[in-house]
């Protein structure tokens, strides 16, 4: 057993080393300026550099590497981890396109049983292979007698092939206006599409498609019709 004294002796030097140590660390004469962390493109290795300098003025300039940590426990801010540098590098530029087409047309709940002329001038965003969203303004006049509806939708689409002709089906949602001899009508609207669309490897697309639009009120005017379209930048 070790006596009182002797472990009393043993840690009073302990205590005094530790002390000497915290006093040179605060009055060495050097200092340290921390440069920005620097990610290696394509390697995912981290370059840090330190810049030393003494009293004299003279500057040593240190470089730490390495390589970044997969992730552990929450997320930090500024550090960047191997799956948050995949992901930003493969973050998909979304084609942008704006798109005018026309068709015939029927309508019902008009008050107006001629053929109807429809136009739709919109703008597409493919944000993936297989889905693109899509806002639409849509123009549906008679060709004979009165009503018309006009609207704005905003919706989206889903292509069955990522080929140069490619089904699609999608949907929309908005708002619309009727006028009609059994009144007028301005309330949320909504519908469906369906078709094909045809050079979707290139940046100028056409399309064929049929399409229904909905008010959503109590008589539920509505259009059903056939378009062809042209997609451009």
């Amino acid at each position: 057993m070790i006596p009182k004294k002797l472990m009393r002796q043993f840690l009073l030097k302990e205590h005094a080393s530790f002390l000497l140590l915290i006093v040179l660390l605060g009055s060495a004469p050097w200092s340290q300026a921390m440069e920005p962390v620097v990610i290696a493109p394509g390697t995912g290795t981290v370059i840090q550099e330190t810049i030393h300098e003494d009293e004299a003025g003279n500057k040593e300039r240190w470089m730490r590497t390495g390589k970044i940590k997969n992730r552990e426990g929450a997320p930090r801010v500024g550090q960047i981890y191997d799956e948050d540098k995949e992901r930003i590098r493969n973050r998909i530029l979304a084609l942008d396109l704006w798109s005018f087409s026309f068709g015939p047309g029927k309508a019902t709940g008009l008050a107006n049983e001629n053929s109807f002329y429809t136009f739709t001038f919109g703008r597409h965003w493919e944000v993936t292979e297989n889905a693109e969203i899509r806002s639409l303004g849509n123009i549906f006049l008679p060709s004979k007698g009165s009503g018309y509806m006009l609207g704005y939708s905003l919706g989206g689409s889903y292509f069955f092939s990522t080929t140069d002709i490619s089904p699609v089906l999608g949907a929309d949602l908005g708002i619309a206006a009727a006028q009609s001899d059994n009144g007028s009508s301005t309330q949320f609207s909504g519908g469906f599409h369906g078709g094909l669309r045809f050079f979707r490897t290139s940046n100028t697309q056409m399309q064929l498609i049929a399409f229904t639009h909905t008010i959503f009120d109590n008589k539920n005017p509505s259009v059903i019709g056939l378009q062809l379209g042209v997609l451009f930048q």
